[in-house]
């Protein structure tokens, strides 16, 4: 599906075989425009916020509306990132981020480190390797009877990025102010490093839990980074507002080459196909682009380089 600037979302089926697309349905959900959306159960339900200040669920076959959390957040809905079967977190343009249990239709628990827009979120799940912080916040918030475990890292518009714990809902770290608009994130390096990416198109490097400064920065975009998709541990994909998509190794730092463009429109939603072989891209040129990146995992993309 696609979000748009209006309050509706757009269901296409894309046909590999033909190379070819099709929309199935236009999905009225919102009184303002839908911002942000994610799938659940297998793409059985479309959760979707908006400008409007809710969240709404909706039945991804038929299209029905089957609940809606209205006033969800006191401002916009800008983010919504799906954490597990029954789990979402959503951050709003306050910099507010809400976690969600789905089953219950309830906020588990909130947080308001920032001062600005929440631009991207990260999941790390409780059983998790990366994280020592989200096993042992997992263990103790089972052995308490609550337990959603894990914890998330976020950035904001506000020049900061943040570690956040779901258990006891604290903040385990944030940055220094970095002057510049934080638009986007991963974890690399099996949770050595996390990668932000910059209004002014800096990626920057931080050692996991030295949140305080960046430890390694890398410019080399002209134009502000909106998205990131994580390769391998070392290399990444990023979506940038000159319109590229560019391939990038992450220490060592090293453009690797490019995906394509929206010719000079912002590429602001990125995400791979569940067999990693088709990447889809989102831009204010008002197209998805589909494009074949399988040969991202069987190419020696560096020595090529």
């Amino acid at each position: 599906p696609t979000r748009t600037l209006l309050p509706q979302v757009e269901v296409w089926e894309h046909n590999g075989a033909s190379e070819s697309a099709r929309r199935l349905k236009t999905i009225g959900c919102h009184t303002e425009a839908c911002r942000t959306l994610g799938f659940v159960n297998n793409g059985a339900l479309l959760l979707t916020g908006s400008s409007d200040r809710s969240i709404l669920a909706t039945d991804t076959t038929t299209g029905q509306p089957l609940s809606r959390l209205t006033n969800a957040h006191k401002s916009a809905v800008n983010r919504l990132s799906v954490l597990d079967h029954n789990l979402i977190a959503t951050g709003d343009d306050d910099g507010v981020v809400k976690v969600w249990d789905t089953r219950q239709q309830a906020a588990c628990g909130s947080f308001a480190p920032f001062v600005d827009f929440v631009s991207d979120i990260v999941h790390v799940p409780g059983n998790s390797e990366v994280d020592p912080a989200a096993a042992s916040t997992s263990a103790a918030g089972t052995a308490a009877g609550g337990g959603t475990g894990g914890t998330l890292v976020v950035t904001s518009g506000d020049g900061t990025i943040a570690h956040l714990s779901m258990n006891g809902w604290k903040e385990l770290g944030q940055s220094d102010n970095m002057e510049d608009e934080l638009l986007s994130c991963v974890i690399l390096k099996g949770g050595r490093k996390v990668v932000a990416g910059s209004q002014g198109g800096m990626l920057n490097i931080f050692n996991w839990g030295e949140w305080e400064d960046c430890n390694d920065r890398f410019p080399g975009h002209p134009s502000s980074i909106d998205a990131i998709v994580k390769v391998d541990e070392e290399t990444i994909l990023t979506g940038s507002s000159d319109g590229l998509i560019r391939i990038i190794g992450v220490l060592p730092n090293k453009m690797l080459g490019l995906v394509g463009e929206h010719s000079d429109m912002p590429v602001e939603r990125m995400d791979l196909s569940a067999d990693r072989s088709t990447l889809a891209t989102a831009s204010h040129d008002h197209t998805i682009k589909l494009w074949s990146v399988a040969y991202l995992w069987e190419r020696d993309l560096r020595k090529e380089a």
